[in-house]
């Protein structure tokens, strides 16, 4: 079974602030603590130049900012998150976010339904549960995948509100493998510009997200 949870947050006008839960970073180098998190919002300042953020240093940090936005103008923004340990600034997390103009909050999320690899259609997707409707809902959904076939797919999952409007849909990236037993961790990473240098040869990647899905078992 495949279990993720998601939420969604719905922004409304004037006194709006943007509350961010950021899954923590995962060290993979000497479990070196995260000792500091900043975001910027549209243009990046350089590392060490955006706006501070209040976290509780360790291997792993889970926090919530409150992110004013009363300067920006209606429409989409982009908002970054990046953290720095022992050895320096890691590379920044970002999110599209819509600032609305509508004086009224948005009618509470009352539904949700996912589908995998192809959508059927608004309201033709596996229903799932929210729990109590509201403006950010949080929920837990169970997803068979016992019908799939070994290899990659992609998941799907949107809401719907209570005027029956359907969201745009999340999607995320999983893998089936063929093998039964669980694989191995994941322990490093490295990347390349351009040209291959060779296996083990390129710029390490110092610091990782933690990912919706490493391994399914059929």
């Amino acid at each position: 079974m495949f279990c993720q949870k998601y939420q969604n947050k719905i922004i409304s006008m004037k006194k709006i602030f943007l509350l961010v839960t950021l899954l923590a970073f995962l060290q993979v180098t000497q479990a070196q603590n995260i000792s500091r998190a900043e975001y910027f919002i549209d243009l990046d300042p350089g590392t060490g130049n955006g706006t501070a953020i209040t976290i509780t240093p360790g291997t792993t940090v889970n926090f919530t900012a409150s992110i004013p936005t009363a300067a920006l103008t209606h429409g989409f923004h982009t908002l970054a998150i990046r953290t720095s340990d022992n050895n320096g600034w890691g590379l920044f997390e970002s999110r599209v976010l819509y600032l609305s103009s509508a004086v009224a909050d948005e009618p509470a999320i009352t539904g949700a339904e996912y589908f995998l690899d192809t959508d059927p259609g608004q309201g033709n997707g596996t229903p799932v549960s929210v729990g109590a409707s509201g403006n950010t809902v949080s929920f837990t959904a169970l997803v068979s995948t016992a019908a799939l076939s070994p290899g990659f797919h992609t998941i799907a999952l949107r809401t719907k509100n209570a005027n029956q409007v359907w969201s745009l849909y999340q999607t995320g990236m999983f893998f089936i493998s063929t093998t039964n037993a669980n694989m191995p961790a994941i322990t490093g990473a490295e990347y390349f510009l351009d040209t291959d240098p060779g296996v083990g040869q390129g710029t390490r990647v110092r610091e990782q997200r933690k990912m919706l899905c490493s391994e399914i078992p059929v």
